[in-house]
């Protein structure tokens, strides 16, 4: 996990060239609440609207709750989910029959 040092100034970053208005109309967060963000004068954003924001900044959503300083309270799940990232169909699906027959007690809708 990186932290980045201002959360305002990678947010905006991220924003590239939308503008303020733009995200507005596509996430309804204020541009006012944004700005806000963007020159430090309000903290972190919550995890609802970071989704928000990954959706229109087109980032992934867990590499910029990790960046902000959201962790994960299973790491085993963020390791999971960044190699799934990684991987192809067929190997998204071999990885799911390995969890299921190691597993089937986890996955009730196979009994």
């Amino acid at each position: 996990m990186r932290v980045v040092e201002n959360v305002g100034e990678y947010l905006r970053n991220l924003r590239g060239e939308k503008s303020l208005g733009q995200v507005e109309m596509l996430t309804g967060i204020t541009k006012s609440y944004l700005s806000k963000v963007e020159r430090g004068q309000r903290g972190v954003p919550s995890p609802k609207v970071l989704l928000k924001l990954s959706e229109v900044y087109e980032t992934d959503y867990n590499e910029l709750l990790d960046n902000v300083g959201y962790t994960d309270s299973e790491p085993e799940l963020a390791i999971i989910r960044r190699a799934t990232k990684k991987m192809n169909p067929e190997q998204k699906e071999e990885m799911m029959k390995i969890l299921k027959s190691s597993f089937s007690e986890l996955f009730p809708e196979n009994n």
